[in-house]
């Protein structure tokens, strides 16, 4: 497939230059523009697979060029083209698929086209159904990775190129198919930094979240709306809003179907974004903490009775090793040995406890549950 490429520079020589240089590759030049304006009113038509952008443009220099030209055409790879030295060049290095320097040399634009026919997306084939089919769902229970199935339990861990485009990409994934405004993600993410040099490390992490989803195929697009960011996900699965809606079509359900239960409940391998700590997710973390743990609570209280009390139990030693101190827990698991005849795992499940309050708060056993214990097995 022959490659297809736009030019973006302001000086009429080098843009003349790169445009005979790369007709002598065999590359098909779609437009060579000197107004990056005008190549961005054009992009959307032209459909081309590179754009060479000058960095140093008056009225919009290259960076912001390449990111409004990213938000019309998400597939598109860029090859910056700079004056600058090397060593100040290697601040764009990871913003880009490559970089030329000026004179550009024949032999180095080879490499460079080498590089993108490498990275250009394979023609359609027979396999494309069975591709699409196991493109990965997102996850965001323990740590933010990628799953090949639902309730799938191996995670990819997404190669991001720094902290902070892993950051960027998770905080407009909770908040995902909404608009989150430049300015908000700049007093997020960079509140101390200078105003410019901020808005710098901003395009090139929403580069980077590009150039990483990209290379995972996902169906996901990035695009720049009303002055923001958007991330709209195209019918990628996130694993909290499978689980949140798994767990409501089960409560509906009688009996429960054991299989889905063990299934769904276990895709919450742990906290919203736990790994990463992220301040802004706390309140969502703490919302799907109390959902998971009224949920752990009623199915176990449904099941215990009943002849899948391994089920329950399961769930009631996740809730205390999570939740040491919620004394419901304790109480359904001294209910469930109770029934069973297991006095001493009654009395060890009940010892267990009143240390677990002692050491987490400083408390005693409900009144009603000291009560229930004395009735059957005597003062503890």
């Amino acid at each position: 497939m022959n490659m297809r490429a736009i030019i973006l520079d302001d000086e009429p020589l080098s843009l003349a230059g790169m445009e005979r240089m790369l007709r002598r590759q065999g590359v098909d030049v779609l437009g060579a523009f000197s107004d990056p304006r005008e190549a961005l009113l054009q992009a959307e038509s032209l459909a081309a697979d590179v754009a060479f952008v000058d960095i140093e443009m008056p009225g919009m220099n290259g960076i912001v060029a390449a990111e409004r030209l990213l938000a019309r055409l998400p597939d598109v790879q860029i090859v910056f083209v700079t004056a600058y030295d090397q060593y100040a060049v290697n601040a764009f290095e990871l913003n880009a698929t490559d970089y030329l320097l000026k004179p550009v040399q024949t032999k180095r634009l080879e490499t460079t086209l080498a590089r993108l026919a490498s990275r250009m997306p394979r023609p359609s084939g027979a396999d494309e159904t069975e591709e699409k089919r196991a493109a990965p769902a997102l996850r965001c229970f323990l740590r933010l990775s990628a799953g090949a199935s639902e309730g799938e339990e191996r995670a990819l861990e997404i190669p991001w190129r720094t902290t902070k485009a892993k950051e960027v990409f998770s905080y407009l994934l909770h908040m995902r198919d909404r608009a989150v405004s430049k300015d908000a993600l700049l007093d997020l993410m960079w509140p101390e930094m200078d105003l410019l040099k901020a808005q710098t490390h901003l395009h090139t992490t929403v580069y980077q979240i590009r150039q990483t989803v990209k290379g995972l195929s996902l169906p996901i697009k990035l695009s720049f709306v009303d002055g923001g960011y958007r991330l709209e996900l195209h019918g990628v699965a996130v694993d909290v809003d499978l689980w949140e809606r798994k767990l409501a079509d089960l409560v509906d359900k009688d009996p429960l179907p054991i299989e889905e239960l063990q299934r769904w409940m276990a895709l919450y391998r742990g906290d919203y974004f736990e790994q990463e700590g992220y301040l802004w997710a706390e309140q969502e973390r703490e919302r799907l903490r109390m959902k998971w743990l009224e949920s752990a609570l009623r199915f176990a209280g449904e099941l215990g009775g009943r002849s899948w009390s391994s089920v329950a139990y399961s769930l009631l030693t996740d809730v205390i090793a999570r939740f040491p101190s919620v004394q419901e827990s304790y109480s359904l698991l001294m209910r469930m040995f109770h029934r069973q005849g297991q006095a001493q795992e009654v009395r060890r499940t009940y010892a267990q406890m009143r240390e677990a309050l002692r050491e987490e708060a400083g408390e005693e056993p409900e009144a009603g549950i000291a009560a229930w214990y004395e009735e059957h097995y005597g003062r503890a």
